[in-house]
């Protein structure tokens, strides 16, 4: 029988909680067929671990670039231009991790929708697809999305509470 290969499309192995165990992590999800590992950025202080974790591991660990929604506050129009600045001098397999939360801090959703339609942007124009976080905001990043689709945003969505349908 052959075996599947799985990506794992979100994970967060890089971060310290897993310098203990992260080899052995990767070795057991590379012998259950898990051969590629997406990590999706955060903000600015993420993507440097972030780098480290794809250098040791290269041909497992693939690096997103982008702002999680959560980070994202009066400052996101510079840390994105930092970001963007990122995404096109290295190698980055996706935008992520973006999108909308409106479970920890309604206050910066006006912030949010707008880095949101720009990582978006990033993501049409390079081709690139994305990983979209939708925790209590899963209506509302569908319509940016529906909005904002001309036929070259692709991806996935994780975090969110809507149904199947």
């Amino acid at each position: 029988m052959h075996k599947l290969d799985w990506i794992d499309t979100h994970t967060h192995i890089y971060l310290p909680e897993f310098d203990l165990d992260r080899k052995e992590m990767i070795a057991r999800s590379l012998s259950q067929g898990v051969s590629k590992l997406l990590m999706p950025n955060i903000d600015l202080d993420s993507f440097t671990i972030l780098a480290s974790a794809t250098r040791e591991y290269p041909d497992v660990c693939l690096p997103m670039m982008g702002l999680h929604p959560c980070s994202v506050d009066e400052n996101y129009r510079n840390t994105l231009n930092i970001l963007e600045k990122k995404l096109n001098e290295d190698r980055y397999y996706a935008v992520g991790e973006i999108g909308l939360d409106l479970y920890w801090d309604k206050s910066t959703f006006n912030f949010q929708q707008d880095a949101f339609r720009i990582q978006l942007q990033w993501a049409a124009d390079l081709d690139l697809p994305v990983s979209v976080h939708t925790r209590d905001a899963t209506e509302e990043a569908l319509v940016m999305v529906e909005v904002l689709q001309d036929g070259r945003l692709k991806g996935v969505f994780h975090c969110f509470g809507a149904s199947k349908e």
